[in-house]
């Protein structure tokens, strides 16, 4: 087997994970063009590469994957037309997503939101990927979990009752949000938490967005922040992205430039899914997938156990500190900025963002079975994502 396999050269581990199906050309994705195109049989890619008929009419390539969970940038339409494969790294963020959520609401219980920890009840909006890893690990930590998903429990897939929005609104302590954007059909979530909606939340309610910017209306949701009509508001997208309003990101509890499913596990689990996916579309067995570069990071518990609601704020934030990037998108955004240079400096942050290892990058050394038992749970998933 000989292919020319070209690759955006931001993909972790390309040679390792690629020569075995051919000769691999990194090239930076903004700089993979119609010229580069013509050498390759295969077109490995990040979401910087729009994937369409003028990049690759004429060429040889026969097999384009992207090794990113979501897809727009990629004519699927335009490649089925032309008869190339495709595939992407469906679902290969959600752990990443999933320990964002935990991390932010271990700052919304530091912040003296979330009483009575874990015997809370969290909804969860969209039970896709993310969805369904984060009900799993709340639940084994001791939480109540409301899921709304009318679309996905039309297709008979949920593993549990799919609960009207309004009730979920009504009875949760904190709501995370998980739904993709769509505009039409039955079930349209643009627009789908604005004032009416977010009126029926609990006055104490968390607000965690990480879904799509236009599925909450997040003017509205500040306004309510600003009037202690919600106890903690975490944005990692935005109404008008890549311009996060100065107005709503000053009264955010946590503002953070669209990288909650940017750890490295979440990256290496993207290019090893894309892998296998190529060589089952070659007819071959796929390689077994290899480990993270960052699987064995030691974190130590010195401390005495404080409780279930303390414990968790402090594992969580240390696993994941996203503070630092509250800080470092307050910092680069400030107020008097034109749209244009925020959006620009929006852009940059999420370009240049240092990937963060992931929950199950880590292993956990104590000797306290209630340390350990909770790490367990808010670090596994009980399940492998399929490569292809």
């Amino acid at each position: 087997m000989h292919l020319n396999i070209l690759v955006d050269a931001d993909i972790p581990g390309i040679r390792e994970t690629f020569s075995p199906y051919g000769q691999v050309r990194a090239v930076p994705g903004h700089e993979i063009d119609r010229a580069e195109a013509d050498w390759a049989d295969v077109l490995v890619v990040r979401t910087v590469t729009r994937v369409d008929r003028e990049l690759l009419t004429g060429t040889p390539v026969q097999f384009v994957a992207s090794a990113t969970a979501g897809v727009d940038h990629v004519d699927h339409e335009w490649l089925r037309e032309a008869g190339i494969g495709f595939a992407s790294a469906a679902g290969a963020n959600a752990g990443a997503v999933t320990d964002y959520v935990l991390s932010a609401l271990g700052v919304a219980i530091q912040n003296g939101a979330l009483e009575g920890w874990p015997h809370v009840t969290i909804g969860i909006v969209g039970y896709g990927h993310v969805g369904m890893r984060l009900a799993r690990r709340l639940e084994r930590i001791g939480c109540r979990v409301l899921a709304c998903d009318p679309p996905k429990a039309e297709t008979g897939t949920m593993d549990r009752p799919s609960v009207p929005l309004s009730d979920v609104l009504e009875q949760v302590d904190a709501l995370s949000l998980h739904t993709s954007l769509t505009r039409a059909g039955a079930w349209p979530s643009k627009g789908l938490l604005t004032a009416d909606a977010l009126a029926r939340l609990p006055e104490a309610a968390v607000i965690v967005q990480t879904s799509r910017g236009g599925v909450l209306d997040d003017q509205e949701a500040a306004q309510r922040r600003r009037r202690g009509e919600l106890a903690f508001l975490a944005l990692d997208v935005w109404e008008h992205e890549p311009v996060p309003g100065p107005d709503v990101m000053a009264v955010a509890d946590l503002a953070t430039p669209h990288i909650a499913g940017y750890s490295s596990s979440a990256k290496w689990q993207g290019v090893q899914m894309v892998a296998g996916a190529l060589a089952v579309h070659l007819g071959v067995c796929p390689r077994p997938p290899a480990a993270a570069p960052d699987a064995n990071e030691v974190l130590t518990v010195d401390r005495d156990w404080p409780g279930p609601a303390e414990a968790f704020s402090w594992l969580t934030r240390r696993l994941y500190d996203i503070q630092t990037d509250d800080a470092m998108l307050r910092e680069a955004i400030q107020c008097g900025a034109s749209n244009r240079e925020m959006g620009e400096r929006f852009h940059s942050l999420r370009a240049q963002y240092g990937t963060r290892p992931g929950y199950d990058a880590y292993n956990l050394q104590t000797d306290d079975l209630r340390w350990r038992a909770l790490f367990e749970a808010v670090t596994r998933d009980d399940w492998e994502v399929t490569a292809c």
